[in-house]
């Protein structure tokens, strides 16, 4: 309870400055057993099952803006549920809590491109509609949402507005919120609230000519209008910039892109967040790379075991240090095996006692968490995880991450994606 009272007040402070000042004058968890999965929201508090509990949701205290003073039916579809879930998403990468610049990397919400999105829209998907409605409010709509950020600045600012400018007591829906963003942005809507399904696309003929890069768009069905985050490597650094992938909608397009020097690698979406179908895995991350069959605790961190079971199999655990790391997950301190607090310098962390420091910032493991992926001399990777949070750690993407006791991400580093369909050597 003391945990959860902890973590709760930023969320609700974070709205309250974002969106609209909170109107109540406290806000409540609930836990229930009665209450059997998931969570519900009452705008002043929200019910929870006690097993995801104690928890940092940004999803149900955001209702108490979308779906509380901006109400829903559910009739005609799930808008406000698509609304908390960004919410809850803008908090991960915004919030006041750690390191933004590399939050907003790590904490990316990665759109899923679901079968049943061809069932129906986003704005005629209500409770009528049956589970389609759901998987359409929760997922599509807040992908949307993500998107809409990348195509308009002013996403955050509508959403601020159209807060504040309610009309009590009525109603609202997608409609509602196209017409308050402007004429401007109907494009946008009839292609991802007023359309099923989602874009499909191929990259090809990517070339570099005196300074610029030129391509080909083509689109399998509906051509989408697309901003996209590109990757230009060159000279062995990295360069960052956006491209408008189909500004016509057409759906054959060619794109050019002005560079300074010649890249060496063009990577689309390299974050990913566009709402696409995507290759599973090519990306370094600790999430992906825990390996649940090869786990070494050390004897004397088997606290830290303890309190990492969310990501662990303790059962097939063993105390032995491995004799070659490639593959293994261990959770120990590293001057326990041999060469591991190099590898932990190489890649930035030093540990001292108790204590883990990355760029500056240090956390103490007693109370905290630091995990990392190490790439091995001899090839191969390994993933360390160390510390005793008395909340699980949330880390999202990343490959190098900093937990607080609370499990709240306080630095990361986050590894883009270079391999597959949208990347490109040159």
């Amino acid at each position: 309870m003391r945990h959860q009272l902890d973590l709760m007040p930023p969320v609700v402070e974070f709205y309250g400055k974002t969106f609209a000042p909170y109107p109540f004058k406290n806000f409540g968890t609930l836990l229930s057993g009665l209450y059997h999965g998931g969570a519900l929201e009452a705008y002043s508090f929200a019910t929870y099952d006690p097993e995801g509990m104690p928890s940092e949701d940004g999803h149900e205290p955001s209702h108490t803006w979308f779906g509380g003073m901006l109400d829903n039916t559910y009739l005609k579809s799930f808008w406000n549920e698509s609304f908390a879930d960004w919410c809850d998403g803008y908090y991960r990468r915004f919030g006041p809590v750690g390191n933004v610049a590399e939050k907003t990397l790590a904490m990316v919400p990665t759109p899923r491109a679901e079968p049943t999105y061809w069932e129906n829209t986003c704005a005629d998907a209500g409770a009528l509609a049956g589970p389609v409605a759901g998987e359409l409010g929760y997922g599509k709509g807040a992908d949307v949402l993500l998107q809409m950020e990348a195509e308009f600045p002013e996403t955050v600012r509508w959403a601020r507005e159209w807060v504040t400018q309610r009309p009590n007591g009525t109603a609202v829906g997608w409609p509602d919120f196209e017409r308050l963003c402007g004429p401007g942005t109907k494009w946008f809507f009839d292609q991802w609230i007023h359309r099923k399904g989602f874009p499909r696309f191929k990259i090809d003929s990517v070339r570099y000519s005196n300074g610029t890069v030129t391509g080909k768009v083509t689109f399998s069905g509906d051509p989408y209008r697309l901003t996209s985050d590109v990757l230009l490597r060159s000279a062995g650094k990295d360069k960052y910039v956006n491209v408008s992938l189909n500004p016509l909608s057409q759906r054959v397009s060619n794109f050019r892109l002005r560079v300074a020097n010649k890249p060496t690698l063009l990577s689309f979406d390299p974050w990913d967040r566009l709402l696409i179908d995507r290759p599973k895995g090519g990306v370094v991350r600790i999430s992906d790379m825990i390996n649940h069959d090869q786990v070494f605790v050390n004897p004397a961190q088997t606290a830290w075991a303890e309190s990492l079971s969310n990501l662990l199999d303790r059962n097939k655990a063993v105390s032995k240090v491995p004799a070659k790391l490639d593959g293994w997950t261990l959770v120990t301190q590293p001057d326990a095996v041999n060469g591991l607090t190099g590898l932990l310098a190489i890649a930035g962390i030093t540990v001292r006692g108790a204590r883990a420091t990355y760029d500056g910032t240090t956390v103490d493991l007693d109370h905290g968490f630091a995990g990392v992926v190490l790439d091995l001399p001899t090839g191969g990777r390994c993933v360390v995880l160390m510390g005793k949070p008395a909340i699980p750690p949330t880390f999202g993407h990343a490959r190098l991450a900093l937990c607080d006791n609370l499990g709240r991400l306080l630095r990361a580093k986050t590894d883009p994606r270079i391999t597959g369909p949208l990347s490109f050597k040159l």
